[in-house]
């Protein structure tokens, strides 16, 4: 005997960009919980589910994320063919997968785990594979090869395989991303896509089942379908956020996870020594791009210490001021030399506002700081 779930119900959203209708089918927690609804500047696709846990368009308390990472975790079985590689999407899930990797090597302890994200940085370095999603305003992705040897023996024998994203809508990313792995790697037997809310339907899910080139299993903490409706005549004047292909590796001089990691990521203890904060501090942690999982757990290390702190991350995802999007900050990304923005951020709320970037802190727009009033650290050697 089955038991439907206490959060089944369908909704429907009218944004500038058209109407959204979404039908939960089955969810562990309550759809309101999981996120909301944002208007894309983007004529692909003109909206964007919104996370409550990601920090990226809302702050959010680190504990709270963290609760995210373990939930999904434990939905991975223990014993998943070996070597296991968990890949983080790029730039929304940079952070999600690799929490998610942490929490499940801590619970198991296994020795034959890899964690990687794509990146949209171009890199004088052999790229593993590369692959689209289409419907994104920087659609390019890329997945470089480890530097250590034995993670690229991890990466090219790899049984499993462990795609991690926020959300799911058709599934096609997914798809694309384990077809150019199994170019390279013949050994996969067993992919695992990992999201917070699923929203591919069964007849979509079945088909992106069915045309991968591995037996396919599906974690979620919710599924459902969606269909969306365009506002007719809408012209949208998307900016370019795909950034310059100018090589980048004089910039990203230390591995965050972007070629590879078998171990979970820690913070200098010269970094938490110079950070004194009184007992009534409000403080706000933010992250950049893609440079997201050590701002987490710098803002997780202070919750931990009593202090009142959000944790939130900038983005190139071009957004409307609408709905849950009360604030729109533009910057420019000196490193990619495009626009960059910062939601719902207002820096008169908290005491201390931590900008961290794995770049070096003279190419942070002054401007930005300006506005924010915020410290600058610099994770670049």
């Amino acid at each position: 005997m089955t038991t439907e779930s206490p959060f089944v119900e369908t909704r429907e959203i009218e944004m500038p960009t058209g109407v959204l209708s979404v039908s939960v089918e089955q969810s562990e927690v309550c759809l309101d919980q999981l996120c909301t609804y944002a208007a894309r500047v983007n004529p692909k696709r003109g909206f964007l589910f919104a996370s409550h846990y990601l920090a990226r368009e809302l702050p959010v308390k680190p504990s709270q994320i963290a609760a995210l990472h373990e939930m999904l975790a434990l939905k991975l079985q223990d014993d998943m063919p070996g070597p296991v590689v968990f890949i983080g999407m790029a730039e929304y899930a940079v952070s999600l997968g690799q929490g998610i990797f942490e929490s499940y090597l801590e619970r198991t302890g296994r020795q034959d785990l890899l964690y990687l994200h794509t990146t949209r940085f171009s890199l004088e370095r052999q790229a593993f594979i590369s692959f689209k999603e289409e419907h994104s305003h920087a659609p390019s992705h890329i997945v470089y090869y480890p530097d250590d040897a034995f993670d690229r023996q991890l990466l090219q024998q790899a049984k499993t395989l462990v795609l991690i994203d926020d959300e799911a809508s058709t599934g096609k990313t997914f798809l694309n991303l384990a077809k150019a792995f199994a170019l390279i790697n013949s050994h996969i037997e067993k992919i695992v896509t990992v999201v917070i809310t699923d929203w591919r339907g069964d007849d979509q899910t079945s088909a992106i089942e069915a045309a991968m080139p591995a037996p396919c299993g599906n974690v979620s903490l919710l599924k459902g379908s969606y269909s969306f409706v365009p506002q007719p005549g809408l012209k949208v004047d998307m900016p370019n956020v795909c950034g310059c292909t100018t090589a980048k590796d004089h910039l990203l001089q230390d591995n965050f996870g972007r070629f590879g990691t078998r171990a979970a990521l820690t913070l200098s203890h010269e970094l938490m020594g110079s950070l004194n904060f009184r007992p009534t501090d409000k403080v706000l942690v933010l992250g950049t791009g893609e440079f997201v999982h050590l701002p987490y757990l710098l803002a997780h290390a202070l919750e931990l210490r009593g202090i009142d702190v959000r944790s939130q991350s900038t983005t190139r995802n071009p957004l409307m001021t609408w709905g849950p999007i009360e604030h729109s900050l533009t910057f420019e990304n000196k490193v990619h030399g495009i626009p960059s923005f910062l939601y719902n951020c207002q820096p008169e709320l908290y005491d201390r506002v931590l900008l961290c970037v794995e770049t070096p802190a003279e190419l942070v727009d002054q401007a930005l700081i300006d506005t924010l009033q915020c410290e600058v650290i610099s994770f670049f050697k």
